[in-house]
């Protein structure tokens, strides 16, 4: 949401070996079609994602990238429009760091987790298998069972044991 106010179309996070990333889009004042692909481990990571982009924005280097194809393909003449373009972009990845770091996170992923547990409104069978996200955030879900049969779920996130949830006793445990 906080990139979203900030101007960006955000995609889906996508997960590539142990990381994943969100590919954030705008169009810039120039026209630039600017796709950007924030590399992160967890939602709590994003925001230092994001400030080492701005930290490594150098706008004289992508400004140079485009200094062969000025006046081509929708590319302005103008060097100085370059530069400019380069600079509002370098300025929004600054307001979009500025304001992740200012969001107060209201509760941690594991508070909102057992929230969601206790009031039965997780869907653990949505969850099972690898690679999935719950509010960003890496989570996989495995039945549990007894010799009479299935008797709760254990959920892990980060690949590490979270808790167990045993509807028969409608009980929680922590790991």
């Amino acid at each position: 949401m906080i990139a979203e106010n900030c101007g960006f179309k955000v995609e889906t996070p996508k997960k590539q070996g142990k990381q994943w990333y969100i590919d954030i889009q705008q169009y810039t004042p120039a026209g630039e079609d600017w796709w950007v692909s924030v590399w992160f481990n967890s939602k709590d990571d994003i925001g230092n994602a994001v400030e080492n982009l701005y930290d490594d924005f150098d706008v004289d280097e992508e400004a140079e990238l485009w200094i062969e194809s000025r006046g081509k393909n929708g590319v302005p003449d103008s060097i100085k429009e370059l530069v400019e373009d380069q600079e509002w972009k370098e300025k929004k990845l600054e307001e979009l760091h500025e304001k992740l770091q200012a969001s107060p996170m209201e509760e941690s992923m594991a508070d909102r987790l057992l929230k969601a547990i206790e009031s039965r409104r997780f869907a653990f069978e949505r969850y099972t298998g690898d690679g999935m996200l719950w509010n960003y955030q890496p989570i996989r879900v495995e039945p549990v069972f007894s010799s009479y049969g299935q008797i709760g779920w254990q959920v892990y996130a980060y690949d590490k044991e979270f808790c167990q949830y045993d509807y028969e006793l409608e009980e929680i445990t922590i790991s």
